[in-house]
């Protein structure tokens, strides 16, 4: 039976995840040594794989999954499992499954240049002490986002507003405008954004403590800042974000210590 214009892209696969770009495409075909029953499509962004997921599913495609960064939102991690429809991270983006020190070092010495792994984690906590407040700023404009948003009503069902006074009242008569928006002016204040600032300052500085700040700083910008230092003084030409990634994806899965929200969601798609 014909599932209609969504057919040729789907045809004949077993399993298919919509990723954001290609790093986790590449990534994610190393760790999973080119498993070729898991097709990785890129779509562009996480609102792209949430939309693309959406509409293969009302097309009746069960098979097609996505993976999103969990940047400053909420994770799903915790109820992955096989009638998950878009899997969101735990760490804070795929490139923190990349930083791996032991994984790194592993990853360079293929590439031609040998750096200990107890150096390339000081490399990445340096540059990780440099954002501290960076990562305060982010969740906390995370948080202000949530707290406008809250009870914000529903678009759906557009097509059935009749008249200009229906369209207002669902908008006047909806709990974010009769409760939430009132309580705006005090929930978000001077005083509350310092507080959230510091409060959220303090817990990225206590993850520089240990291994943590690994998974919850920002990977890309990490990933991005320590790129050239790594890169430089190879042996052959220097190799590519890509190349780095696909060389760490490798070393993990050789090694066995491919992180375990990575593991769980190959072994997730692999059962199905």
């Amino acid at each position: 039976m014909s599932n209609g214009a969504l057919d040729p892209l789907y045809k004949d696969l077993k399993t298919a995840l919509w990723v954001e770009d290609q790093l986790t495409r590449d990534y994610l075909t190393a760790v999973g040594d080119g498993n070729p029953a898991i097709r990785l499509l890129i779509a562009g962004s996480s609102a792209h794989v949430d939309a693309l997921v959406a509409s293969a599913r009302k097309e009746k495609f069960p098979f097609v999954f996505g993976l999103s960064d969990r940047d400053f939102g909420a994770t799903n991690y915790g109820k992955w499992s096989a009638s998950t429809q878009v899997f969101r991270l735990q760490m804070h983006e795929i490139e923190n499954a990349l930083l791996d020190p032991a994984a790194i070092s592993s990853a360079m010495a293929g590439l031609g240049k040998h750096l200990d792994a107890a150096a390339v984690r000081k490399k990445l906590e340096a540059e990780a002490k440099t954002f501290t407040w960076g990562m305060a700023l982010g969740a906390t404009m995370a948080w202000v986002r949530t707290s406008i948003d809250q009870d914000f009503p529903s678009s759906s069902g557009l097509v059935n507003v009749a008249d200009q006074a229906s369209a207002l009242d669902r908008i006047v008569l909806s709990p974010w405008w009769q409760t939430h928006l009132p309580a705006l002016p005090t929930t978000l204040t001077k005083a509350t954004l310092s507080k959230t600032l510091a409060s959220t300052h303090a817990t990225y500085q206590s993850h520089l403590a240990s291994d943590q700040f690994l998974s919850t700083f920002a990977g890309k910008e990490l990933l991005g800042r320590v790129f050239s230092w790594l890169a430089q003084g190879g042996k052959g030409p220097t190799p590519t974000l890509y190349d780095l990634a696909k060389a760490i994806g490798n070393a993990q899965r050789l090694a066995g210590s491919v992180p375990a929200q990575v593991a769980d969601l190959l072994n997730i798609l692999k059962g199905i």
